[in-house]
């Protein structure tokens, strides 16, 4: 082979091989797979522990917001350390009685951030709240803030539940929530795990903490006050949903 004939298949090969890199280069990545969630059928006793036969399925790929993975009520054991860090983290204040309800989602650091929901009953701030905990890499734990979610200073005629939150799937409320959300959408998929209180105003109105799934990524899994409303017919309506603000 010529001198000619060998610098022309090298020429050859080296745009081959630049073809191929650039093509590889411009390939989208399979991990961007629109996110889905499973329907939750779980029931929780007074500790928030799963007390059904079985765990439900975890979604095919995490659920973020803000920047923060959204935590499904089957995670007991993220769960679990997270109650223990905001009970690490109280022992340094005073005059914060949080009571921790649900993990809502968690930030990796250097170390571990919590958002999670938690109750206060004691009168001068009695409420709902979402509280921010960092737990560093050697198990130091701190609130760094708290978001207030529901109170009688917001909610005009709101009464707290200052008893057990947690709502098994035997009790009516559960029954009528899951008959109020198809007042909402068909295409949505409501838990309610934890009875927040009621409204002190003739009605039979009450508020709950749900689960709530969807079906397009934007909706896969997020939580939500919700407050229900039973008509006079014996169904029930949703009145009003605010979905929880995460890392807002």
């Amino acid at each position: 082979m010529g001198k000619r004939n060998r610098e022309r298949l090298a020429a050859i090969l080296l745009a081959g091989t630049l073809a191929m890199t650039l093509f590889g280069c411009g390939q989208p990545s399979s991990s961007t797979s629109s996110t889905t969630s499973s329907k939750s059928s779980s029931s929780y006793d007074s500790s928030g522990s799963d007390t059904s036969s079985g765990e439900e399925p975890m979604p095919t790929q995490p659920v973020y917001m803000s920047g923060w993975m959204i935590r499904d009520l089957n995670e007991t054991s993220a769960r679990d350390d997270a109650f223990a860090a905001l009970e690490l983290a109280k022992k340094k204040l005073d005059g914060y009685n949080y009571e921790g309800i649900a993990l809502i989602a968690t930030q990796l650091v250097a170390g571990t951030n919590y958002c999670i929901f938690c109750r206060k009953t004691d009168a001068k701030n009695a409420g709902y709240y979402l509280v921010y905990v960092y737990q560093d890499l050697s198990k130091n734990a701190d609130i760094i803030s708290e978001q207030g979610i529901l109170s009688s200073k917001n909610r005009t005629g709101f009464v707290i539940n200052k008893d057990s939150v947690y709502i098994s799937q035997d009790d009516q409320m559960y029954a009528m929530v899951k008959d109020a959300e198809l007042s909402y959408g068909a295409n949505y998929d409501f838990t309610p795990f934890a009875y927040l209180g009621y409204y002190d105003d003739g009605t039979e109105n009450f508020t709950v903490l749900c689960r709530i799934s969807g079906d397009t990524p934007d909706t896969a899994l997020f939580y939500a006050v919700v407050d229900v409303m039973k008509n006079e017919d014996g169904s029930a309506s949703i009145v009003d949903l605010r979905k929880l603000p995460v890392g807002e």
